[in-house]
């Protein structure tokens, strides 16, 4: 195995760790959303800083995906799997701008979807990343 495939398969390898590490974060604050308790103006101001910062974060996730398929595109490894990752992404995003504009469970429900297929889209690219790093 030369260099080369090892430092491609490390750029994909830290590039899929902060997507996975960027959705867990995703993922506890929209739980600290459904959490939080709807009554008093104090819980008012602590729903609409968590909802600002999950906002934000998915923002983030939305970037780190397009992060991601640039190295994989790049790299020409795991392309499938980072493309519809940011498919996902993208979808999950939507899904949940639609889920504050239209107070819709459904979409919640769409948005948890959305997480659970992007995380293992992600650990695809991390195991593909990982078996061509490993010396044969």
């Amino acid at each position: 195995m030369s260099a080369t495939a090892t430092i491609t398969s490390d750029r994909l390898l830290r590039r899929s760790r902060e997507a996975l590490s960027a959705l867990a974060l995703e993922f506890l604050l929209g739980m600290t959303l459904n959490l939080l308790p709807d009554d008093g103006a104090a819980a008012r101001v602590l729903h609409a800083i968590a909802l600002g910062l999950h906002v934000l974060v998915g923002i983030g996730v939305v970037i780190v995906a397009v992060r991601l398929l640039r190295v994989a595109r790049q790299e020409d490894i795991a392309v499938r799997e980072a493309t519809w990752a940011l498919a996902v992404v993208a979808a999950t995003f939507i899904a949940g701008v639609l889920t504050v504009l239209l107070d819709s469970e459904w979409l919640s429900f769409l948005m948890a979807a959305g997480f659970l297929a992007s995380a293992l889209l992600y650990v695809r690219t991390l195991l593909v990343g990982a078996s061509v790093a490993r010396p044969s």
